[in-house]
């Protein structure tokens, strides 16, 4: 392995699991000497979200794929950021259409008439920076549809059980 390199995981040690990471996730190698390399994850769960470990060289195989020039630029510019990630990544809590409460009240909610207690569905399965787009939308009991589909904080949100 070298420095740029898109790998993807192989295989996992009880370390990279206890990090949430997968078979089959893709990252770049940010460094690498004979035996192991630090390699910046990419969630496919939760995009915008990366992990950086060390990775004995054995569990990644190296794709036939070169980074341009653009994207490595951009890694150098960002690899401080990169080298700080190092908990672990997040894994997808809520599926499409599954039905979900809002637990807090805030004022990015509050702005659309959506507050605590109110009851959503999710529109998508995509998580973006642990955000994920729920359908607030309803009709009250004279036929008027209000609400809005809005973009809520996973951590907002619990899931409610026997209504999906």
């Amino acid at each position: 392995m070298k420095k740029y390199d898109v790998v993807k995981l192989i295989e996992l040690n009880d370390d990279l699991k206890k990090k949430n990471l997968r078979v089959g996730l893709h990252g770049v190698v940010l460094s690498a000497n004979f035996d192991n390399s630090v390699v910046a994850f990419f969630n496919d769960e939760n995009l915008g979200e990366n992990l950086t470990v060390h990775v004995n060289n054995m569990f990644l195989k190296k794709e036939n794929v070169t980074l341009p020039q653009k994207i490595i630029d951009i890694l150098v510019s960002k690899q401080n950021k990169l080298f700080a990630n190092d908990k672990t990544l997040t894994t997808r809590i809520f599926n499409e259409t599954d039905c979900v409460e809002l637990v807090v009240e805030k004022e990015e909610y509050s702005k659309h008439n959506i507050h605590k207690g109110e009851i959503g569905v999710i529109a998508s399965g995509e998580m973006i920076n642990n955000k994920m787009l729920v359908d607030f939308t309803g009709v009250d009991k004279d036929g008027k549809i209000s609400g809005e589909i809005i973009s809520v904080d996973v951590n907002d949100l619990k899931l409610k059980k026997g209504q999906n």
